[in-house]
């Protein structure tokens, strides 16, 4: 590697001259160039003119100097603009600074021209208002405010620019706010936002990128806070307070998106944070108190979500809510892990809607529903389908008794009749202390209701095994502490199978050619069922061939209403199939194992398994 020394020297003669200039007095250039008289740009060509390519730093005499033509400061010329000079630039002309100039905390621009090419600027170069920051925002990438700022018209956001407030300078809106299209690459730090008159959000825009709001504080709104939309949008470490109307943080149409440590509290009637039609983002690390309404709604078109150790307190509605408020789908891929919600009128996590595959996961949910609502009084209310719920704790200060369940499952005749193998609700390892009801399912008319899996309480295998060991006639042997089989469908024959089994003896059905038959078992005298369980039916099913097919159904006739689950099957392999029912006070349960029309199939190895989950 060989130096260039060419360059070299260049380099440093540019430093040694850049120094020379630092100790050299500023040249005055009214005086020099103009006479003591002229302020205009033509004093500022004559005198860069002069020096030509000499490092030098030229001061500007106070006054208005009157730039009516283009001007470009090169970068060998450091202007220096004293407190009382201002550039008054003119309509269509600019001001290009090669160098940055040096000027205090005081306004040294006028005119309705621009200025580009500022490494730094301070909004109070430009004057008050919000020219002056649109100006600062056009003329640098870095905008620095310090003093108060009362808008009187909208701030238009810039991509690639940094707009700071080292002091927390005060943002008065008043009906105007800072408003974005289409921007990239921006931040917004430091500012205290007041809102004393309503009409406009305070930073909105849509279709940005890579936004960042950050260490604000928003306060005396009657309209949003923050209301953007776009790609990356990042909402950390702000505050919301003292509002009255809209949402003081508004998600919407929003992908890739960070909510973390904001802090919103003392809010009047409106969503604290709501999301809506947004994807792929974190809502974490928030704290929300002392607010009337919802602090963390999940609305209409909200998907594939993490909502991590957020702290709410002392709130109205739930503490966190899904819900379905606009057109479009219900929330779904909604993961709630780890947040304490404590004091809640509502559900600590309930939701007004269907949502789907929902986690809700180490959360603590304490003393909610002291609104009094049978429905709402409860920890985690689930509604939907495909939620999982596990390490959860429920509980109530001692002598309290507001959160009266600890997971309330709602409408859940939704899951009835269905025939795809899946859980709809899958409860584990959750913990009640103080809890008046542990789970609540609400039955009616004694319905049975799919695919409830509980994994808590006291389990009871009875018995061991259905057995089609034992064989009498045409169908298998009653089994103790069930009632009897019996044979059903025109033309199905039934018989022992000692050959195609998983283990011993199982159950063959070869269907009439007109319509399906096979097994009924009636399930009447199993009395373990008759409080509130969930019975699960786990066993072995084939077909003889690849067409075959056929199904297993639990079904039942009680309280005037025929409601079943099933599981379809099909093919030449053992294939184990599980079906789940929340049982209520009832005494008619069947099982039904059952080829299609014309078609032999097999089952094998079938058990029943009893989940007393409130025990």
């Amino acid at each position: 590697m060989s130096l260039d020394f060419n360059a070299l020297a260049t380099k440093v003669s540019h430093i040694v001259m850049r120094i020379t200039s630092y100790f050299r007095s500023p040249v005055d250039i009214l005086y020099v160039y103009g006479d003591g008289t002229v302020y205009t740009d033509a004093t500022i060509t004559a005198a860069l003119t002069a020096i030509g390519s000499t490092e030098s730093t030229i001061k500007l005499a106070p006054g208005t100097w009157t730039i009516s033509n283009n001007l470009t400061i090169p970068t060998n010329i450091v202007m220096d603009i004293p407190k009382g000079a201002i550039l008054s630039i003119a309509s269509g002309k600019t001001v290009t600074f090669s160098s940055q100039p040096e000027a205090g905390l005081y306004q040294v621009f006028a005119g309705s021209g621009g200025v580009l090419g500022l490494k730094y600027a301070r909004a109070e170069w430009f004057g008050t208002g919000s020219a002056c920051l649109n100006k600062a925002l056009v003329a640098s990438t870095s905008i620095e405010v310090v003093n108060a700022i009362t808008l009187d018209n909208t701030v238009i956001l810039q991509s690639n620019r940094g707009l700071y407030s080292k002091n927390n300078a005060i943002i008065t809106t008043a009906g105007y706010g800072l408003s974005q299209t289409a921007k990239t690459d921006m931040i917004i730090e430091g500012f205290a936002f007041n809102q004393t008159i309503g009409g406009a959000t305070t930073i909105g825009g849509s279709s940005g990128t890579n936004i960042t709001i950050r260490n604000n504080k928003f306060y005396g709104f009657n309209a949003y806070g923050v209301a953007l939309n776009g790609t990356g949008i990042k909402i950390i470490e702000n505050e919301f307070t003292g509002m009255w109307s809209s949402a003081a943080l508004a998600i919407y149409n929003n992908y890739d998106f960070i909510v973390s440590k904001n802090r919103f509290h003392d809010i009047g009637l409106v969503f604290n944070l709501i999301v809506r039609d947004s994807s792929n983002g974190i809502i974490s690390d928030n704290v929300f108190s002392a607010t009337p309404n919802n602090p963390l709604f999940i609305d209409t078109g909200s998907k594939d979500l993490i909502v991590k150790g957020n702290t709410i307190r002392d709130s109205g509605d739930s503490g966190i809510l899904l819900g379905n408020d606009a057109a479009g789908s219900p929330p779904n891929g909604i993961i709630i892990i780890g947040n304490v919600v404590d004091n809640c009128p509502d559900a600590g996590i309930g939701t007004s809607t269907a949502a789907y595959n929902i986690t809700v996961i180490g959360n603590i949910l304490k003393n909610n529903g002291s609104g009094g609502s049978r429905t709402y009084d409860s920890g985690i209310m689930v509604y939907g389908d495909s939620w999982a719920v596990s390490g959860n704790s429920m509980l109530n200060t001692p002598g309290s008794t507001s959160q009266t369940h600890g997971i309330y499952i709602f409408n859940p005749a939704l899951l009835g009749s269905a025939t795809a193998q899946h859980t709809a609700y899958a409860i584990s390892g959750n913990t009640y202390n103080e809890m008046p009801n542990k789970i609540v399912i609400p039955y009616n008319s004694g319905n049975l209701f799919a695919k409830i899996d509980i994994k808590e309480g006291i389990t009871v295998d009875y018995p061991t095994r259905i057995n089609f060991e034992s064989w009498a006639g045409a169908i298998p042997a009653n089994i103790t502490g069930l009632t009897s089989w019996s044979s059903s469908g025109v033309g199905v024959t039934t018989s022992q199978e000692t050959t195609t089994v998983v283990y011993g003896s199982g159950g063959k059905v070869v269907a009439g050619a007109s319509a399906e038959g096979g097994f009924d078992l009636s399930l009447l005298a199993l009395n373990l069922m008759q409080t509130p369980c969930i019975l699960e039916l786990t066993g072995y099913v084939r077909g003889l061939a690849a067409a075959d097919a056929g199904s297993v159904k639990l079904y039942t006739t009680a309280g005037g209403s025929s409601q079943n689950t099933s599981v379809n099957f099909s093919g030449s392999v053992w294939t184990q199939v599980t079906l789940r029912m929340a049982i209520g006070l009832t005494s008619a349960i069947t099982v039904l194992f059952y080829g299609n029309a014309g078609k032999t199939v097999y089952f094998d190895e079938f058990q029943i398994r009893i989940v007393h989950y409130n025990n």
